[in-house]
């Protein structure tokens, strides 16, 4: 007896289906789709690091590279290592020769200046001083390989581990093939000016300021090293008298000599020099005393101003104290906040809105907000 599907039953009871029906390739059906039914939204997922402030990123790579450089220092220093850690330490000395133990170091200390670079004390870690740098580490393996090790034995003391490695090798063999002996060492010289210039920030000029200091003070040197003049005779010092009176020591008029016909000039005698002393400014001028600062204190009115913005709904963090005798400037950065169209940041008239509220918060007469800066 034949089967009779659904469709088939429907049309010979005289009933209309309601919508077509459509047979898949498993005999199961399934229901056409409407046309005004509408379409899903995307949804976008953001990551975890996108969700991160720029300076949040920066305390993050921060700790990531002293965290390598420190595993990288004890993988060296440890007397067993496994397949991997040996693998990666030999490909390590092939490429940075003997640069490979400096590697670590310069990594530690890169991740703990970007980890403390709100401290006022350490430079700015900018762009220009980390590309300053990364070009003194790759002088530094040129460097070693030219002084160390002779120009036809440069790449079979790279593959050995010996000198700067490969990279000291290559960068070496492009000077003093293409420059010559001389040139490659002005070239070193200059590329070591450029760098030094990158890192600590100045110019060129600045950077040979101590060179006329030096020179006068060796031509002082010089100076006193030649024959001095003859000084003249330092007067004869009378004995005191018992009663503790000095006289001066006056010198003897000089009385020419007699000749017939000309008369007798009496000459007077030259009157005592006294050669008079300024005396020490150390003891006119008292020493003065720099105001002492708060530490603790100017620490509490940071903390205090982020908890007060943040209780108005406007977080900020506070990275930057510039302190003065009278006035200290608190930098912030103005953070996220959680919206219904997702985070945005806190707007810079929201925070200025808030000077009377920080004020009566920090029981300040008055405060100034200089936005933006």
């Amino acid at each position: 007896m034949p089967l009779k599907t659904p469709s088939s039953a429907s049309s010979k009871s005289g009933v209309k289906p309601k919508g077509k029906a459509v047979t898949s390739s498993r005999g199961k059906n399934k229901a056409t789709p409407k046309k005004n039914a509408p379409a899903q939204q995307p949804v976008v997922s953001i990551s975890w690091w996108e969700r991160l402030s720029a300076e949040r990123k920066l305390d993050v790579v921060g700790a990531a590279m002293s965290v390598v450089g420190l595993l990288t220092l004890l993988v060296l220093f440890s007397a067993q290592r496994s397949n991997l850690t040996g693998t990666v330490v030999s490909f390590l000395t092939q490429l940075l020769g003997w640069g490979i133990y400096l590697l670590p170091v310069g990594l530690i200390l890169m991740g703990l200046w970007l980890i403390f670079r709100r401290i006022e004390k350490l430079p700015a870690l900018t762009l220009e001083r980390a590309t300053g740098i990364l070009l003194f580490f790759l002088w530094l393996l040129t460097a070693m390989h030219a002084i160390a090790i002779p120009l036809e034995l440069a790449v079979q003391a790279a593959a050995e581990g010996w000198g700067g490695g490969f990279i000291g090798s290559s960068l070496e063999r492009v000077l003093f093939n293409s420059f010559g002996t001389g040139g490659a060492i002005v070239a070193l010289l200059a590329w070591l000016l450029i760098t030094l210039t990158m890192i600590l920030d100045i110019a060129v000029r600045d950077l040979f300021g101590w060179v006329g200091p030096l020179m006068a003070r060796v031509r002082q040197a010089l100076a006193e090293w030649k024959p001095r003049k003859a000084r003249p005779a330092t007067p004869k010092v009378t004995n005191p008298a018992p009663n503790g009176y000095t006289p001066l020591n006056r010198p003897e008029p000089v009385i020419p000599a007699m000749r017939p016909g000309v008369p007798v000039t009496t000459v007077k005698s030259a009157e005592a020099v006294i050669n008079w002393q300024l005396p020490d400014v150390k003891k006119i001028l008292d020493e003065g005393s720099a105001p002492s600062v708060n530490e603790e204190f100017i620490q509490q009115r940071a903390r205090l101003i982020q908890e007060t913005l943040a209780s108005f709904g406007a977080p900020v963090q506070v990275v930057e104290i510039n302190r003065g005798p009278t006035i200290t400037q608190f930098g912030v950065e103005p953070l996220f906040v959680e919206t219904r169209s997702g985070r945005t940041r806190v707007r810079v008239n929201k925070i200025a809105s808030l000077a009377d509220d920080l004020a009566l918060a920090l029981a300040a007469p008055r405060i100034r907000i200089q936005a933006p800066v």
